[in-house]
């Protein structure tokens, strides 16, 4: 590894590298949470100053400290408490051998209330509006190429949304990568361990995504404020024809009725 990427790390010129997780962040054992994630940040900054020179070197460098945060907090497994012990209960009664029971038919279970298409619309119109939001949560990760540094707020955040996305759209199309990318439901170190290519593909395949998942939202709005009239209801310009025709007849007759009378 460069002197430089060894120095912005805080690491002696000879470090071997790959260093262990320990090494990168730089902080004694049992350092709190925000000391971590001060130490990553600090490293962070250091290194991305020398990306436009050292892409490679720096990027591997990011996914590896990223790694090492990742390991570093995420919580231990907890113990599961231990089963209790189940006592059979002495037998008290004596057992007697039940009557024949009678058996009553069911009751008829009313079927279910067809949805309405006017229902069906808005939620459609609910459902497009989340996965879009769920992909935008999803993008703080995906929607760059570079490995940026996030707190572990952010990594849930965005571990949260892809579960989400597991159906949002079909793998054959734009979206796929990221469909197919939630389905396998990685965790913090997997998302953090993703090389420079993939996430390159990833960045492009959720742009197109989100233009997708966009229209669909888009239309979904157009459905819901487009007029729809009832079978039986009179639209408002027939509804005027109308009442001009029905009052020229009530006038014809009253005219009628006074001439004759005259």
């Amino acid at each position: 590894m460069h002197p430089l990427i060894l120095a912005a790390l805080q690491l002696p010129a000879d470090t071997e590298w790959p260093p262990d997780a320990a090494a990168l962040l730089g902080v004694p054992p049992g350092a709190s949470a925000a000391e971590v994630e001060a130490a990553v940040i600090e490293r962070s900054a250091a290194l991305r100053q020398y990306q436009l020179v050292y892409p490679q070197e720096v990027t591997e460098a990011l996914n590896r400290l990223a790694a090492a945060y990742g390991a570093h907090a995420a919580p231990p497994a907890p113990t599961p408490p231990p089963l209790p012990q189940v006592v059979p209960a002495p037998d008290l009664f004596e057992v007697v051998e039940d009557e024949p029971s009678v058996v009553r038919p069911m009751a008829s279970v009313s079927p279910a209330r067809p949805i309405s298409p006017r229902r069906r619309l808005y939620r459609d119109l609910v459902r497009a509006r989340a996965l879009l939001r769920h992909w935008d949560a999803a993008g703080e990760l995906l929607a760059h190429a570079d490995l940026a540094a996030m707190t572990r707020v952010e990594w849930i955040r965005v571990v949260a949304a892809l579960r989400q996305l597991e159906a949002a759209l079909p793998e054959e199309g734009p979206g796929g990568a990221v469909v197919a990318l939630a389905r396998g439901r990685p965790g913090l170190v997997t998302l953090s361990e993703l090389s420079f290519a993939r996430r390159e593909l990833l960045r492009d395949d959720w742009r197109e995504g989100r233009a997708v998942l966009f229209d669909r939202l888009q239309e979904s709005r157009r459905a819901v404020a487009r007029p729809r009239w009832r079978a039986g209801r009179v639209a408002p310009r027939r509804r005027a024809t109308t009442t001009q025709v029905s009052a020229a007849i009530v006038a014809f007759i009253i005219v009628a009725r006074w001439y004759w009378s005259g």
